[in-house]
């Protein structure tokens, strides 16, 4: 959802920014992606938060992590269930229905050097969204990680660092002075 966010921002307010980057974001999903994250959310509002977490965490990392993280995945179990009020699913309906929304940010407007990353194995942000997002970008970059799921930035947190602070280190003019 963050990179919705940071989408419709710089759309109106990228002469303001250095760079941008778009970690793991969705774009122009089909009406088969929309159908599939709006189930998932009336799931969610019909049975609560933790009906979902599990699924979600299959989506996010790999078995092996998952295997390997136990305590980490407890934590994602115990955020999930503290999902009492309405405002997570309030945040989530509009990340689920968000498409026509984004109609009035067109990120062609961004003249920002942008860095548009995702995992090749994420299901939720593919790299398909994310190759679109970056052609529609005025200036950018793409990198899409082998073998990484939405939750790369938990799983793979150094290599993506490195990957980011590159990016950074040739755009960012606040480095440079």
């Amino acid at each position: 959802m963050g990179a919705l966010i940071s989408q419709a921002f710089a759309s109106v307010n990228s002469t303001r920014l250095n760079h941008l980057i778009l970690l793991h974001s969705v774009y122009k999903r089909t009406d088969q992606q929309c159908e599939g994250v709006r189930e998932r959310y009336r799931i969610t509002r019909d049975l609560g938060a933790m009906s979902t977490v599990e699924l979600a965490i299959q989506r996010w990392f790999s078995a092996d992590y998952i295997y390997r993280n136990p305590d980490q995945m407890n934590e994602i179990r115990d955020i999930f269930s503290r999902h009492e009020d309405d405002g997570y699913l309030k945040a989530y309906g509009f990340f689920a229905n968000a498409e026509p929304v984004m109609k009035d940010y067109p990120v062609n407007k961004v003249v920002c050097p942008s860095l548009v990353m995702t995992g090749a194995d994420d299901v939720g942000s593919t790299p398909g969204m994310s190759e679109a997002l970056a052609r529609d970008l005025p200036i950018s970059e793409l990198i899409i990680n082998p073998g990484h799921k939405h939750g790369a930035p938990y799983e793979y947190a150094s290599q993506m660092a490195t990957q980011l602070s590159d990016f950074l280190g040739r755009h960012d003019r606040t480095l440079k002075s």
